[in-house]
């Protein structure tokens, strides 16, 4: 009878607070599958753990938002990235965003539905806070009797290079904690129209501390363990620790390549952003087509609704 009444006490607790709370919303983000015995090396490789711009220039950063890169991925850009990116696409290269589209997310118990950016930013302004509120009091995943909801935001974009070719980039940014903190997969798919071209594949995966200040970022760069014909699946390591110790709080990222026409009649062309939040990674390999992505080997994946971009030659 105790037991009934401290977890009522709890959820009217959680409640209270959080529906009393002051809220405000941001109105204004060769084919291989993986397993464990076929990576030599770690997926993800540590780069600089605290993230200094200075070093761009206004030209610099037009140049990185032509490639896709929004305002927040840009002032988060290390050196690190930024000479990646400079080997990928050609020091002298420049381009021409020709398309971008972004999908807003809400995940509940496994269901995913899509939402507007108002209802996103609202939302994600909610959890938070009741987040918060479960830390100040101590609550634990055994004794949480709440349901789970989490956000996330997804950007498909396409820029067209002075060198003729288009470089696609997918991004991703998690609002809320994940609700779990495994290997998540990224992947973007390509119209059979488009080639990919090797070897021009790059990506970033970066995570803050939470707490006080100061905040570490942690960045890690992401590797194609799935390329075929269709496209590229990149895995990506949510980390729950950052460097300094601390929980980790932001985690965004983005994966990107190049491809070419390879249809001389061809008047226009298409590209999927996929995204698969897994709930178990043990052993798990990633299928993809010219519109999908799938996951086969995980206890449970949540998938994004695909981000489509359709562009004329």
């Amino acid at each position: 009878m105790h037991k009934v009444k401290v977890v009522l006490s709890l959820s009217l607790l959680l409640t209270t607070a959080f529906t009393s709370a002051s809220v405000s919303a941001s109105s204004n983000e060769q084919i291989s599958d993986f397993s464990p015995t076929q990576v030599e090396a770690p997926l993800v490789i540590p780069s600089n753990t605290v993230t200094v711009n200075s070093f761009l220039s206004d030209a610099e950063k037009a140049r990185l938002s032509d490639f896709g890169f929004s305002q927040e991925e840009i002032e988060n850009f290390t050196l690190d990235q930024y000479n990646n990116f400079n080997q990928k696409v050609g020091k002298d290269t420049t381009g021409e965003l020709i398309g971008t589209e972004t999908t807003y997310y809400k995940i509940t118990n496994h269901q995913v539905t899509e939402v507007t950016e108002q209802e996103l930013n609202e939302g994600a302004a909610k959890t938070n806070a009741l987040n918060k509120l479960k830390e100040s009091l101590l609550i634990t995943a055994a004794t949480d009797n709440t349901i789970e909801t989490n956000w996330m935001v997804m950007t498909l974009s396409t820029t067209k290079l002075s060198t003729g070719t288009y470089n696609l980039k997918n991004s991703f940014r998690w609002k809320t904690f994940p609700t779990y903190k495994l290997t998540d997969v990224v992947g973007i798919t390509i119209n059979p129209n488009l080639t990919y071209l090797n070897n021009t594949e790059y990506g970033n995966y970066q995570t803050s501390s939470a707490g006080v200040a100061p905040i570490v970022y942690d960045n890690y760069a992401l590797v194609a363990t799935k390329k075929d014909v269709p496209g590229l699946g990149f895995p990506v390591d949510l980390k729950s620790y950052s460097s300094n110790g601390r929980s980790t709080d932001g985690h965004s990222g983005y994966v990107a390549f190049q491809v070419q026409k390879n249809n001389s009649s061809a008047l226009s062309t298409n590209a999927y952003g996929h995204y698969a939040h897994l709930y178990n990674t043990i052993n798990y390999s990633i299928s993809l087509s010219s519109a999908s992505m799938s996951i086969s080997g995980a206890t449970q994946t949540d998938y994004m609704s695909d981000t489509s971009l359709s562009w004329n030659f």
